[in-house]
């Protein structure tokens, strides 16, 4: 379904793949690549096997510590190796960190080339594929070196969901914690009693998640004000992740 109409750029929840196909197809791309780390290509790629298109596909490995312009500039080498041009087209498939550090390559590649987010945590799902942002780290900083580039389509499956540890289940729902506190009544209610492994809803759980988001990020796309409010919790969050890149990068 596509459960948001009205912005910009559709964004689908268990949908077939063939639509996801069909859009492809219908962009006419000059290549296509799916950007993947150790995990996602073990456990998220062989779900995508019925895509009708041929790809290639790049990986970078998984951590956070990876999430740097070494790893771009891997994936621009590959890019230009494999004569990628701005008609060109990126998947990104994976989490957050995947997401962010795809939509950066892509954005600054040849000033500018399209991707599509498929998001595959919950976190991702409800937050980290919506809403433009994209960035690497650097100099043990979150996020410090980024652009507002928006996705053609985001593309969610809840199937991907049976492929987390327990763990990224408990961070996504964090999240949607999160949400509902700053925003809406009705998912607290909705959640309120529930814990990850007593939910059977995830995909009511998920919209409402994502439809706070853009609202928000309509109200305020730059970040200037209402937007900031999204970073209730990330603050503290990111400072701790800055602390721990700093004392654990080689």
């Amino acid at each position: 379904m596509a459960i948001l109409p009205t912005i910009k750029y559709p964004v689908y929840l268990n949908e077939d793949l063939s639509l996801l196909t069909n859009f492809i197809d219908d962009l006419q791309p000059s290549k296509v690549f799916v950007l993947v780390d150790d995990n996602t290509e073990i456990h998220c790629l062989p779900l995508m096997s019925e895509l009708d298109i041929k790809y290639k596909v790049l990986k970078i490995p998984s951590g956070e510590t990876h999430k740097s312009l070494a790893s771009c500039e891997k994936i621009w080498r590959s890019l230009l190796e494999e004569d990628a041009d701005r008609k060109s087209l990126f998947l990104n498939l994976g989490g957050g960190l995947i997401g962010d550090l795809g939509g950066f390559v892509a954005g600054v590649f040849k000033r500018g080339m399209r991707f599509i987010q498929i998001p595959t945590t919950l976190l991702a799902q409800v937050d980290a594929a919506h809403g433009g942002k994209t960035a690497v780290n650097f100099k043990g900083g979150k996020n410090m070196i980024g652009l507002f580039y928006d996705p053609l389509m985001v593309w969610m499956q809840t199937t991907f969901l049976k492929t987390l540890p327990q763990r990224e289940i408990a961070s996504g729902f964090a999240e949607i914690i999160k949400y509902a506190l700053i925003a809406s009544a009705d998912l607290w209610q909705m959640i309120q009693g529930q814990t990850p492994n007593t939910i059977t809803n995830w995909e009511e759980i998920i919209i409402a998640s994502a439809r706070i988001k853009y609202d928000i990020v309509g109200a305020d796309p730059f970040e200037n004000g209402q937007r900031k409010i999204l970073n209730f919790g990330h603050t503290i969050g990111h400072a701790l992740e800055s602390y721990f890149l700093k004392t654990t990068s080689p």
